[in-house]
């Protein structure tokens, strides 16, 4: 991407996370290896400020999904597989015992306390 042209703020925000992340690249090399004015040093600043919060809001973005998604949040462990024997009636019957037992079942409150 050619670093010529200052981006606005709503170019920023359509960029990709790889598209961002290598212009703020560029942009914080550019920085650090010329001797630009002061005036284009803070516009390119400015323009490294932006890409840097796009890029981290892309990255908490994927952050919360990949949470969403893992099994942890759903209380399981990665290891969690079905049983094969789902022909098996006797872990269906109806217990008495089995309504004190500590299941991990997923409440409201358990889905209200995640942020997002």
């Amino acid at each position: 991407m050619e670093n010529n042209t200052r981006l606005t703020k709503s170019q920023v925000k359509a960029l990709s996370f790889e598209e961002a992340y290598e212009r703020l690249n560029e942009t914080t090399g550019k920085l650090e290896r010329s001797s630009l004015s002061l005036e284009d040093s803070l516009a390119l600043y400015e323009e490294g400020v932006l890409l840097s919060q796009h890029c981290d809001k892309l990255l908490n973005k994927a952050e919360l999904r990949v949470s969403q998604i893992s099994p942890a949040s759903f209380g399981l462990s990665a290891a969690t597989e079905p049983d094969d024997d789902e022909d098996d009636d006797s872990q269906y019957e109806d217990d008495e015992d089995d309504d004190a037992d500590d299941s991990e079942d997923i409440t409201l409150e358990d889905l209200e306390s995640l942020k997002f």
